[in-house]
């Protein structure tokens, strides 16, 4: 996996230079497999501040509450000056609406991982056909979106076979697969992606989204 840069890091980014906050999130959804599930409220409400800034902006502009200091003297934004703060306040507020459809497509992502984790590891239904009647969608849109998942490593060592139609899930093994608990070990649900691990001690990672389990 790619070392990404910090959620902290975003975060501030959206917030004060929100094109370069935005690029890295990008990237980090790209890149960490983790951060589909981390984090979407938070970027909610940041694309609802960038939103709100932008709208109080143009008000206090157009009302004439908007102030500048010039060589000392606070005076009212007037004249060409208003055209400046009214493109900077839309370009907030684009950056806003730009955020918030991100995390609904992160939302989205993360129902639809989850879904697939669910039937596929907790469930133990690896055919494609079967997956798709139970997800209302085309089997070629289910082979696709696993593909990416391989892709995105959360089924490793996994492949696709086309002939048979189904999902191989390679070398893994957890509880829904038979694996016995001993008095080591315990069952935890993840709590990103949902999938059933194995956990033996504590700050072990989910196998499938990489998630510290507990």
């Amino acid at each position: 996996m790619k070392k990404s840069k910090s959620w902290t890091l975003i975060i501030v980014l959206l917030i004060f230079v929100w094109p370069v906050g935005l690029f890295f999130l990008i990237q980090k959804l790209r890149d960490d497999k983790t951060a589909v599930f981390e984090k979407s409220s938070t970027l909610k409400y940041i694309s609802f501040a960038l939103i709100g800034f932008g709208v109080i902006s143009i008000f206090m502009t157009l009302t004439g509450q908007m102030t500048q200091t010039v060589d000392g003297v606070k005076t009212v934004v007037t004249g060409s000056d208003m055209l400046f703060y009214i493109v900077v306040s839309l370009l907030f507020i684009a950056g806003g609406l730009l955020l918030f459809k991100k995390c609904l497509s992160i939302e989205e992502e993360r129902k639809r991982y989850r879904d697939y984790i669910s039937l596929i590891v907790n469930s133990n239904i690896i055919s494609i056909p079967q997956i798709s009647s139970a997800r209302a969608v085309s089997s070629t849109q289910v082979a696709h979106d696993l593909q990416v998942m391989i892709d995105k490593g959360y089924f490793q060592n996994a492949y696709i076979d086309k002939t048979k139609q189904c999902i191989v899930l390679g070398t893994y093994e957890n509880v829904s697969t038979g694996q016995e608990l001993n008095h080591a070990s315990h069952m935890a649900v993840c709590p990103g992606c949902g999938a059933h691990n194995i956990v033996i001690g504590d700050g072990s990672q989910c196998e499938y989204c990489g998630t510290i389990l507990h």
